[in-house]
């Protein structure tokens, strides 16, 4: 009985690490001509599109995005009736497809224009899935050896 336990309990965990590793380094995609979400360091937004794109965005923080053609920077601006603290903003402003890396900012609002279809992927850059799935994997085994030594040691 308690072999039969120790793999459920082994299987419960490689499929709960597997799911929340799964959840984090997916990303969100989107597509459409005007797209809007939420954004943060440590991200980055992968653009497709045939158009020309127009970027606009918004956050309490300053923030920066950079690609190889350019970068967008959010500056302090006036901030908008009820709004409390600092107010940054960028665009709108036209850049191209491609990869672009948040370099800095946290819960930034950006929207897209597009006079045509645009796809959009937003997902954690590289370095950041390999600590996320690192930090995953630790706390799923630690979980994992507690789970073992509540059962099986009386």
């Amino acid at each position: 009985m308690k072999t039969l336990l120790f793999w459920f309990w082994t299987a419960i965990c490689l499929l709960g690490m597997s799911a929340f590793v799964w959840g984090i380094n997916r990303g969100n995609n989107y597509t459409g001509t005007e797209i809007s979400f939420t954004i943060s360091q440590g991200q980055q937004i992968d653009l497709d599109g045939k158009a020309a794109v127009t970027i606009e965005a918004a956050s309490n923080r300053f923030f920066a995005f950079r690609n190889e053609a350019g970068i967008v920077v959010g500056v302090l601006t006036p901030k908008p009736l009820g709004w409390s603290g600092e107010y940054f903003t960028a665009g709108p402003v036209e850049i191209q497809t491609g990869t672009w890396v948040v370099e800095n900012g946290d819960g930034v609002t950006v929207h897209l224009n597009s006079s045509e279809n645009m796809a959009v992927r937003e997902a954690l850059r590289g370095g950041e899935k390999v600590v996320f799935t690192f930090i995953t994997v630790l706390l799923g085994l630690l979980i994992w050896f507690a789970g073992l030594l509540v059962w099986f040691i009386p």
